[in-house]
């Protein structure tokens, strides 16, 4: 690891713990977000957030047929808002293999986000419908409208994500950071230590910081 890379780290760890809480949202395999707190993204596998209140929208894809003739189908799209401090969720979506299990869905999306102890977040969910045929989609601008219409899942006024990086969430899937897995890796161990110290070993590692 570069010098320069190590002393960023070390510095940022010399932030207080609180800085570092983050919330784990584990995805099902065939499901993406597509926008994270107002922003367009493109996320599979797993997301972290800020502590707090934060909207989604996610997609499902679908796999119809048989295995070696089958047709890949997405579902609506909806959004999902739900407030979290400090701890791994999973998301969880049955399994979409026939037709009429994505018409249901995409009328009454049975998903479940829960917490690490296994109960189940509080997770409000609406439909982010579409106008007329669209090759592309801009969600960041279509949950701007979609905020304004009342909808369970929209982020009312009053109502605001954390300014983590300006809205941005922490990291998304693979981090859009240029760092390489040992990298990561290391971030990861001087962050758990530091977590892991008392009082006076983190003013000691301030001081080593700052030498």
């Amino acid at each position: 690891m570069k010098l320069i890379q190590m002393v960023v780290l070390c510095v940022s760890l010399s932030l207080p713990v609180s800085a570092w809480a983050v919330v784990q949202l584990q995805l099902p395999e065939k499901v993406s977000i597509v926008a994270i707190n107002g922003k367009n993204v493109s996320v599979e596998d797993r997301a972290e957030f800020p502590d707090g209140l934060n909207q989604i929208a996610i997609r499902y894809v679908a796999e119809l047929g048989r295995k070696f003739d089958s047709e890949r189908v997405y579902s609506d799209t909806f959004v999902l808002l739900f407030r979290a401090q400090n701890t791994s969720l999973i998301m969880q979506i049955p399994e979409i293999t026939k037709k009429q299990q994505l018409i249901k869905f995409n009328s009454k999306p049975d998903i479940l986000i829960l917490i690490s102890n296994g109960t189940e977040l509080d997770v409000q969910i609406s439909k982010l419908n579409k106008e007329g045929f669209q090759l592309t989609r801009d969600y960041a601008k279509e949950l701007i409208v979609f905020n304004q219409t009342g909808m369970p899942a929209a982020v009312t006024m009053g109502s605001h994500f954390n300014q983590v990086g300006q809205n941005q969430p922490l990291s998304v899937g693979v981090s859009e950071k240029i760092l390489s897995v040992e990298e990561r890796m290391a971030e990861r161990m001087l962050r758990y230590w530091y977590q892991q110290a008392d009082a006076n070993t983190r003013e000691r590692f301030k001081v080593w910081i700052k030498q």
